[in-house]
Parts: C-alpha cells; sequence; structure tokens
C-alpha cells in the first residue's frame, strides 16, 4: 500500500550552508559563514574591517567593521545608542548617502547571538533599488558594526547574518 511505502521513506534535513565557508575572526571575536561564490577582502592597511561579496556582483556585500570610531564619537561615556545615532547621522550627512537623491530610513532593535542591537535600514529612492542594512552591537566596550547590502539577494545576505556569532 501507499501507506506502507511511505512509511518506509527516511527523510533527512538538507543542510543549507553545505558547501559554505566558516570564517573565525579570533582577534575581534566573531564567526560566520559565507557561500564558497563569494569572495573575501581583509587587505585594509587599519585593519578595521572584513568584507565578503559575491565574486561576480560587488551589489551583494557583507561586511564586518569591528570597532566604529571617528570623529563623531565624542565619548565614549555616551550610552550605546546614543553612540550609534553619532555614527548613523554623520555618516547620512557627510557621505555618498547624502548624495544619492534621498533615502527611505527605518530603525528597529534586533537580537544578535543574544545581545540586543540596533538595525538601520536604507532603501534608496530612484533607480538605484540598493537596500542597505547597519546592525551595530556592543562587544565588550566597542560597538561593532554589521553592514550588508542587496539589490538582488536578500536571501543569501540573510542567510550570512544568522550564521553569525560573537565568540568572545
Amino acid at each position: 500500500s501507499v501507506g506502507s511505502i511511505l512509511a518506509s521513506l527516511k527523510f533527512t534535513d538538507i543542510d543549507p550552508f553545505l558547501g559554505w565557508i566558516t570564517y573565525i575572526d579570533e582577534k575581534h571575536g566573531f564567526s560566520m559563514k559565507y557561500p564558497s561564490n563569494w569572495r573575501i577582502n581583509k587587505t585594509n592597511p587599519a585593519d578595521f574591517a572584513v568584507t565578503f561579496s559575491r565574486s561576480e556582483a560587488v551589489s551583494e556585500l557583507f561586511q564586518v567593521e569591528y570597532s566604529i570610531s571617528g570623529p563623531y564619537q565624542k565619548s565614549s561615556l555616551l550610552s550605546f545608542e546614543d553612540r550609534v545615532e553619532e555614527w548613523k547621522n554623520y555618516h547620512l550627512n557627510s557621505t555618498s548617502f547624502s548624495d544619492q537623491g534621498g533615502m527611505q530610513l527605518s530603525k528597529n532593535t534586533i537580537q544578535v547571538d543574544g545581545k540586543n542591537g540596533i538595525n538601520y535600514l536604507l532603501k534608496a529612492k530612484g533607480e538605484s533599488a540598493t537596500t542597505t542594512s547597519w546592525i551595530f552591537i556592543p562587544n565588550n566596550d566597542q560597538i561593532m558594526r554589521i553592514s550588508s547590502s542587496w539589490a538582488v539577494d536578500k536571501y543569501t545576505v540573510d542567510q550570512i547574518f544568522s550564521t553569525f556569532k560573537l565568540t568572545n
């Protein structure tokens, strides 16, 4: 009977990350997985970030900045939320984002490996359909920023993010 045939079948879960590469950064305390057809770029002499992007398209990328800093960080005594707000305001007003014909900006809270973080979602208006996500999480006495952009493949960017783990 059909029922006995179905009962004899064994179903197994398929690993959605089969063939992906695990990246471990012991110095900065995180790990994550990324697709084997993406490339890693860690050639920045300041060693402040690591960037992953699709080999065939730079419009899909995932970047981890180890610690936000700069002239807009008035005081390390400010709260996590205030430091993130300063960073966001500085970058939106003094970088290429201010020249892109406007953005839709939304903010929400997010859990990252058990820590409360802040997520800003920036959607470009006009022909450029690129969306950017800035996720800020406290990491020891620093603030880590996970940035991702996509024009087409949000699913893969979300999958990468789902594998992100703090290790310290």
